[in-house]
């Protein structure tokens, strides 16, 4: 698991649904 918060908001949609699915 990475915890990498340095962009706040993701570049695009999938990057979003990527980081979802990360935590999961």
């Amino acid at each position: 698991m990475q915890k990498k918060r340095k962009r706040k908001k993701p570049k695009t949609l999938f990057s979003f649904l990527a980081e979802i699915l990360s935590l999961v």
